[in-house]
């Protein structure tokens, strides 16, 4: 199954959500987007060399996986059909109304950590890891 998940920047949930949810089925079928990017294109690691280490990060390091390859890439109307899911963790008030309406759109109630400290960071992976355990089985 071909996974999108979506986030505000690209570069937290929908990045672990990804990492988690190929990780987990030894697979490259996840990808991530963001819908409000100030980078489009950059990997994690180069962010963390311009802006400084991100929690997300940082605790997926601690975790034993690498996000520092993975590029940060603008959701785009065109993405949408190229899924079987899209999954946004972006505020329902604040996801394009294209992206709702997509018939393989589905919404998961993920806090945004920015600037929560990194119990909020831990509390959003585990959730996410929670939901993508669901969503395999």
């Amino acid at each position: 199954m071909k996974v999108l998940f979506v986030c505000n920047e690209n570069v937290s949930r929908s990045q672990m959500a990804a990492t988690i949810y190929n990780h987990l089925t030894k697979s490259h079928d996840a990808d991530s987007a963001g819908i409000n990017l100030d980078v489009v294109g950059e990997t994690l690691g180069e962010r963390r060399k311009r802006v400084g280490l991100g929690k997300s990060f940082e605790l997926m390091q601690k975790s034993g996986l690498d996000m520092s390859k993975r590029k940060r890439i603008q959701l785009t109307k065109d993405m949408i059909g190229s899924y079987d899911q899209v999954i946004s963790m972006v505020r329902i008030d604040l996801a394009p109304d294209w992206l709702k309406s997509a018939p393989n759109y589905r919404y998961w109630h993920i806090p945004y950590p920015k600037g929560k400290g990194m119990q909020a960071t831990i509390d959003a992976k585990n959730v996410i890891t929670t939901l993508i355990h669901i969503l395999i089985d």
